[in-house]
């Protein structure tokens, strides 16, 4: 079923082509794959968009395509795609990605950076599917959720139906999310694979997260100053309580007639040293953050997003 629907997916895109002007789609070490880029673009699978409308809208993701260098796809579905249940739809949306931008052998062609969103309205739970550096730039990470905050950009343009609406906010969030960038700290986790994090432009996966030294640079001059306004307030105090109201002579407290000098000494009979542990720094777990999105396998691919129902 789903190689048929694969099939009316590329068909109204060749139509189009005719209609569209030449688009910008230079190889690039982002999207290395020349084949896929030709399948960028908008698929009205439901059929509730103009021809002409689509072959529109897919030109304005060409163009946001090639701002953020990754692939991207828009694809509406309706009652002729059977789906019952949310997992089936993020499968779908997964198996789509991968028909379009990542169909090569696992373990030989690596996941491509890219993010498609699928509009659903066989069961109104949408999806956003992302791939390779897509998914750090695109991060679900709940303390930065930015899947969460493109469905807040789009979602009046959803629930009204405007879909070419949503195409251009979508469009609009996505590249203003690539613009604003990443931490060198954000990385996704999927379990038996690790912590993924981008390197030299690229997902690359590791044993344990990166470290956020930013974090930890800004807790110890917290600290830092924190000891030294204790110092001066204690350091102040200390001498203010030893501070003589007026001067003192020495002679005020001798008794002449009846002061008798004896001859005296001090002799120690033990030694006693008390010993304080002081904390290293270093002990304890290192310096990653806590937080972090999530992926999944899907097919042997490592694939990222997120939904939401309307």
């Amino acid at each position: 079923m789903l190689k048929k629907i694969i099939c009316r997916i590329l068909a109204p895109l060749c139509a189009a082509a005719a209609l569209l002007p030449v688009a910008s789609l230079s190889a690039s070490a982002a999207r290395p794959y020349p084949e896929y880029k030709e399948n960028i673009g908008f698929y009205d699978i439901q059929g509730v968009v103009d021809d002409e409308d689509e072959a529109e809208l897919t030109a304005l993701i060409r163009e946001a395509a090639d701002e953020i260098d990754m692939y991207v796809a828009v694809v509406i579905i309706g009652p002729e795609t059977p789906l019952t249940f949310d997992s089936e739809v993020i499968a779908y949306a997964d198996q789509l990605y991968t028909d379009m931008f990542n169909s090569g052998p696992v373990g030989v062609e690596e996941d491509t950076d890219g993010i498609l969103l699928l509009i659903n309205n066989a069961t109104k739970y949408d999806f956003i599917t992302t791939s390779g550096i897509g998914q750090i730039y695109f991060s679900n990470d709940p303390d930065n959720d930015r899947i969460n905050m493109i469905f807040d950009d789009i979602w009046d343009a959803m629930l009204d139906g405007n879909y070419k609406r949503v195409v251009r906010d979508f469009c609009d969030s996505i590249c203003y999310y690539y613009d604003k960038g990443y931490s060198h700290s954000d990385y996704v986790y999927e379990p038996g694979k690790g912590y993924g994090m981008i390197e030299n432009g690229v997902l690359v996966w590791k044993d344990a997260p990166p470290k956020d030294y930013t974090v930890w640079l800004f807790v110890s001059l917290c600290c830092a100053g924190a000891g030294l306004i204790t110092a001066i307030c204690v350091y102040f105090g200390v001498k203010s309580s030893y501070k003589f109201k007026k001067s003192l002579n020495p002679t005020n407290y001798i008794c002449n007639s009846e002061s008798v000098m004896h001859e005296s000494s001090d002799n120690f009979l033990r030694e006693y040293t008390s010993k304080v542990r002081i904390q290293s720094s270093s002990s304890g777990g290192g310096g990653g953050r806590s937080g972090g999105g999530r992926s999944r396998s899907s097919g042997g691919r490592s694939r990222g997003g997120g939904g939401r129902r309307r």
